[in-house]
């Protein structure tokens, strides 16, 4: 759905693919095969000719081939009244329509202009143009050339040379081959599963609905990660083919608020709907569910209704991608013409009035008709659960545990969530660089904003891991903070990056080695002036935390982690002690806590 940026299996034919180079030739016509354009033709393959939307095939109404519109179909048996294979021949090829037999399959051209079917072939040359078009010539009578003839009629006839201005003869060659298997690999939450094998363009099977994680709904799937700073919707797949390439599909999860709606469509007004992206498809903006018909179309002749064709496998379609649905109540026009089956849910029938109800998290859901009768709709209404959605994430980090160790009593932090560790004994900072030294600044309320980085410290006598509380607010951004939260494809320059870390120079921010990957949700900084510097350290790297209280009444200045200077803490927090009067030189650089 074009709308809701969703694919749809079944509705929506797969764009095929033209590469331009020659696949393997050996065919065995069962198929299943994409279409290939090629520039060169070989025996023994499988081949479709087309000029400016028409194909050869094997019907001959007025001596010429008729042409068809239903080449680009994917899944080819190979059998296809369109589908032709070579074979040798001097100087070219003898040219067999795969479908029509094995006596009178070779396409002559014997006299004029006239094309025909015979036990015997005339010898055909291809000459391929650098547009990747071929000039398909016939040998052996006069010189004649394939081409396209009108229009109206659709024909293709043998031309002279006389003739290649007036009549188009350039022709596009596709080649039949075998679809080829990719992996498809599924990440959920940051944890990615064994890859499955898939043959390119089948449905692609993902797997069952991830499960909510720490508040956070699955909305879809998407081929890239979200890094959660955003909270427009991305796009999203619930169903698709699977591409001729490997490909990781991202589980896509975000915070939700639900509602109750309801749509109607009634074929009689439809005044309320617009027009989807394909024909017969409505969508009703107000809640963004949607209605199409497979097979079918909406009348306006009393009674007004829609209808689906008395076909097996076609059917009535409704979805919803930002929420799921709860119920139809559909109204037919005839108690005859009913809805036989549903997927998924439940149907009951009274009457002229059927329902449909679903259990769990369902999207989409399609009415089928029993293959004899169509079914006339004159009113579906629609009971869903729609979502607002914000803070789109592919890897969820609020509520992850942080373990601070004894030995460093410092860590970095980052959640998609805002964090709350007020209650947790955690004094949480922000981080800027100065003079290569890392100046932190206290986050008073020590409340974090959702994908900010921050430094944690915590004096723990051994390592201790906190649980951390997400809070459901949004909150200004932090001013001066330099810390930037890694995607999980930083990687290390050898220069420029820093990470915290507590190694043979204690604890602080030190270089990241050129080529590692710096884990995703991990904060670091970018210092393009550091030099040579290996080692960035807190202020005069702090040894100890002290409380005021235990050196009350002693001369000495305090100087708070951005260097202003007071004779007495304005407010609680974290403060280095400098003597004043050579007075505590063992309090000299250290930090104490101002409770």
């Amino acid at each position: 759905m074009k709308q809701q940026k969703l694919i749809h299996v079944g509705r929506i034919w797969m764009t095929i693919m033209l590469l331009g180079w020659l696949l393997p030739v050996s065919m065995k016509a069962d198929g299943p095969y994409k279409l290939v354009q090629v520039t060169e033709v070989k025996a023994g393959g499988l081949y479709v000719f087309e000029q400016k939307g028409y194909v050869m095939n094997n019907t001959i109404p007025s001596n010429a081939l008729q042409t068809t519109n239903s080449y680009k179909a994917k899944g080819l048996s190979g059998t296809e009244t369109y589908v032709w294979t070579l074979e040798s021949a001097t100087g070219g090829f003898y040219m067999k329509n795969v479908s029509n037999g094995s006596s009178e399959a070779y396409l002559n051209n014997s006299s004029s202009t006239n094309l025909s079917f015979g036990s015997s072939s005339s010898i055909w040359k291809f000459t391929f143009d650098t547009d990747g078009t071929a000039i398909i010539q016939n040998t052996s009578n006069s010189n004649r050339f394939l081409g396209y003839y009108t229009a109206s009629s659709h024909v293709y006839r043998a031309y002279a040379v006389s003739n290649l201005e007036t009549y188009p003869h350039a022709i596009k060659v596709y080649q039949l081959v075998e679809y080829e298997s990719f992996t498809a690999s599924f990440s959920i939450n940051g944890s990615l599963g064994s890859p499955t094998q898939c043959v390119e363009y089948s449905n692609v099977n993902f797997p069952s609905r991830p499960a909510d994680v720490e508040g956070k709904k699955f909305i879809g799937w998407s081929t890239s990660a979200i890094d959660g700073k955003t909270d427009e919707q991305p796009d999203l797949l619930l169903e698709t083919t699977m591409p001729s390439n490997d490909i990781t599909y991202y589980a896509v999860f975000g915070n939700v608020v639900e509602s109750e709606v309801t749509a109607t469509f009634d074929a009689a007004d439809i005044s309320n709907l617009t027009k989807g992206a394909y024909d017969n498809d409505w969508i009703d903006p107000a809640t963004g569910i949607e209605l199409w018909l497979n097979g079918g179309k909406r009348f306006t002749d009393a009674p007004a209704r829609f209808e689906i064709d008395a076909t097996n496998g076609k059917y009535l379609g409704v979805e919803l991608v930002q929420g799921y649905l709860i119920s139809l109540n559909v109204t037919l026009t005839d108690a005859a013409n009913t809805i036989v089956q549903v997927s998924p849910g439940t149907l009951t029938t009274e009457g002229t009035a059927q329902t449909v109800t679903f259990d769990g998290i369902v999207n989409t859901a399609r009415c089928y008709t029993d293959g004899s009768h169509p079914i006339t709709i004159s009113k579906v209404v629609v009971n869903a659960k729609s979502w607002a959605v914000t803070n789109y994430c592919t890897t969820i980090t609020e509520n992850h545990p942080v373990t601070i160790t004894s030995a460093a009593k410092y860590a970095t932090y980052s959640a998609t969530q805002p964090s709350d560790f007020s209650e947790t004994g955690v004094t949480v900072f922000t981080a800027r660089v100065s003079d290569d030294r890392v100046l932190l600044s206290e986050v008073a309320n020590g409340i974090v904003p959702a994908n900010v980085g921050v430094v944690l410290y915590k004096d723990v006598a051994v390592d201790e891991t906190v649980t951390v509380p997400s809070r459901s607010a949004v909150l200004p951004p932090i001013e001066g903070n330099e810390l930037l939260v890694s995607d999980g494809t930083v990687t290390g320059d050898g220069s420029t990056l820093f990470a915290l870390a507590n190694k043979n120079q204690g604890v602080g921010f030190y270089r990241v080695k050129n080529g590692t990957t710096i884990p995703a949700g991990r904060p670091y900084l970018v210092i393009s002036n550091s030099g040579a510097r290996e080692f960035l350290g807190f202020d005069e790297e702090p040894d100890g935390i002290t409380c005021a209280e235990e050196d009350d009444g002693q001369d000495y200045r305090y100087f708070n982690l951005s260097g202003q200077s007071f004779t007495t803490p304005p407010a609680p927090g974290l403060y280095v002690v400098r003597p004043v009067k050579g007075r505590l030189q063992d309090m000299s650089g250290k930090k104490v806590l101002i409770k």
